[in-house]
């Protein structure tokens, strides 16, 4: 790009001094954007420093490699980069030294608003009845410069006074209060400003309002600023950030030239076209007119199921026909990617899912596999471990005796004293019991699919049936396997180990927001349905950015799959122009 990506007039005005923001669409090549104008920068002045900020270790190293392997590698004494919050800590410890300033880490910072929580429950003006909603209610307020609610009258005023006690006399901070005190130190003028000449700041759509103050401060004391943004992409709300808001704020408070990248390297425009049709349906956005750099030849197909198994099938069905080599599964949520998960592992594709919990990793698929190896391994821990998760025998204090086998353990936790009457987890234990004595002979004459329903349907009639009905999707993919019960259970989860290293051949599975700055030659986004795509009660604007970012994650093909037997389409298909697509099976000539 500015070679061959960008003309004169852009690139003029990308070199050019002074404040800017460049607002560029997908697959524009932002961080070359970065890059390019950090040489020019270094190239043409024999003094000062470049400080390029973002938001992830790894993108903050990339952003420096970039810049370097522009400007040469003679430049790097003059180019820093990192996180808002690690040059946070930075500053400060440049100016107090580095004592003082240990930082909580993920398990800590749990537990100790997990204390506050518990504290403010025992005063009524105070409590929150989710441990989520206390979480939220301190992050909102720590991404804020504004002042903490009243303690005396507001609910998370009380819990954030209480959780910052807590965090004072630990002696630590979280990385939220490392942003807040140099942007309070730098306006009180205690605290000096990082020692730069130019900053520039990627994904800067995702900046909170205490990260924009960051930036606004040194802005204030001459440091020229370059941010670099999509606002379609702004779908962090949920974080906080700022998005269309806080950038055309940047504008405003610095005069910056406001200068747009429309055109996309990345997509066909058979693929682009739907995306900029549904993203145009945003009134809050930089108006952009997006055009595919890429010559035709991509395809676009929407598909219909009956069910969310079927969904899946047709997905596996596709990928062993086509090849897995270059698919991404996009989902709304994780727990809607399980189904994929089982589908492809069942049938042996192989693939990577990036970000969450693989799906026999969780508690409810833990419990299915304990209540089987009781059949094949006999194996009294594990099926201890599916009763317990069924809400059977959670005293600690109950294990199983040394020597003592899963027919032996359900014996001993069936019987009641003589006299009583059995409880319903003795009840329970009983039932199973002969159960398992079923399931033993049906093992023997190798009718592996009665096991496989058979423990499906007792462990969701342990539990309401929105928690139950995760064991049909178990069930299917153990009945799509061959081979014993033991060698099935061995495939499946064997089948989930992960590469060693990224493999191209691996379908990568993923939600939505995990999708954002990657790409691939083909997408297929599963649930395309009401309700999920958009979520009830959601922001529809940022849900519309979030449909159009997985849309353009796509090169080559796009598939949009949704079920009949949910809530119908979701209306982003149609508001994207391709209703009329809509068909009961890929067509014929898909990828060929």
């Amino acid at each position: 790009m500015l070679s061959g990506r960008a003309d004169d007039r852009q690139r003029e005005a990308i070199l050019a001094d002074g404040h800017g923001l460049v607002s560029a669409c997908p697959g524009a090549g932002k961080t070359r954007v970065l890059a390019l104008r950090s040489a020019h920068l270094l190239t043409h002045n024999p003094k000062g420093r470049i400080l390029a900020v973002t938001f992830t270790r790894d993108a903050a190293r990339s952003l420096r490699t970039r810049i370097l392997d522009e400007a040469g590698a003679d430049y790097a004494g003059r180019v820093a980069s990192g996180t808002f919050h690690a040059l946070a800590l930075n500053q400060l410890k440049r100016q107090y030294g580095a004592k003082g300033f240990r930082i909580l880490s993920p398990n800590e910072q749990h537990m100790l608003l997990t204390q506050a929580w518990e504290i403010a429950a025992h005063r009524a003006e105070f409590s929150f009845d989710h441990f989520d909603d206390a979480r939220a209610a301190i992050e909102s307020i720590k991404a804020s410069t504004d002042p903490p609610p009243n303690p005396k009258t507001d609910p998370a005023g009380g819990l954030y006074v209480i959780y910052q006690q807590l965090l004072e006399r630990s002696g630590a901070h979280d990385f939220q209060d490392l942003m807040l005190r140099s942007v309070s130190e730098m306006a009180a003028g205690t605290l000096k400003p990082m020692p730069v000449r130019w900053m520039l700041v990627d994904e800067a759509q995702d900046m909170d309002d205490v990260q924009y103050a960051w930036v606004s401060a040194h802005a204030n004391v001459g440091v020229e600023i370059m941010c670099v943004a999509d606002d379609d992409q702004s779908i962090y709300q949920w974080r906080h950030a700022l998005g269309y808001d806080g950038l055309m704020r940047f504008v405003t408070d610095t005069r910056a030239r406001h200068l747009t990248l429309d055109v996309n390297y990345r997509c066909r425009p058979e693929v682009l076209t739907p995306a900029v049709t549904l993203i145009n349906r945003n009134s809050r956005r930089v108006v952009k007119n997006i055009q595919a750099s890429r010559a035709p030849g991509g395809e676009v197909a929407v598909l219909a199921n009956d069910t969310r198994w079927d969904e899946v099938t047709r997905l596996v069905s596709h990928m062993m026909d086509a090849g897995s080599s270059g698919w991404a599964v996009l989902g709304r949520t994780n727990r809607i990617l399980d189904a994929v998960e089982l589908g492809l592992a069942s049938e042996g594709i192989p693939y990577q899912r990036l970000g969450g919990t693989r799906f026999w990793e969780k508690p409810a698929a833990q419990a299915y596999l304990g209540l089987l190896k009781s059949v094949t391994h006999a194996d009294p821990i594990a099926l201890l471990q599916a009763l317990r998760w069924a809400g059977l025998f959670r005293d600690p204090d109950i294990a199983p005796a040394t020597d003592e086998d899963a027919g032996a353990l359900l014996a001993r936790l069936g019987q009641s004293t003589q006299g009583d009457s059995p409880t319903a987890a003795q009840r329970a234990a009983r039932t199973l019991s002969v159960l398992r004595q079923d399931w033993l002979e049906a093992e023997q004459r190798e009718r592996i699919n009665l096991i496989a329903w058979g423990a499906a349907q007792w462990l969701a009639g342990c539990v309401d049936e929105k928690r139950g009905a995760v064991f049909e999707w178990c069930a299917s993919a153990l009945c799509r396997t061959r081979g014993t019960l033991a060698a099935r259970l061995n495939w499946l989860t064997m089948a989930q180990t992960p590469p060693q290293k990224k493999d191209k051949d691996c379908v990568c599975i993923m939600t939505m927001h995990a999708a954002k700055g990657l790409e691939f030659p083909h997408v297929w986004i599963v649930a395309c349905e009401e309700n999920i795509c958009p979520p009830v009660d959601s922001e529809i604007e940022e849900e519309r950015r979030l449909f159009y970012v997985a849309m353009t994650r796509a090169e080559e093909h796009l598939v949009l799959s949704f079920c009949r037997d949910e809530d119908g389409p979701s209306r982003f298909i149609e508001q994207a122009d391709l209703s009329y697509l809509s068909a009961n099976a890929l067509p014929v000539e898909f990828m060929q």
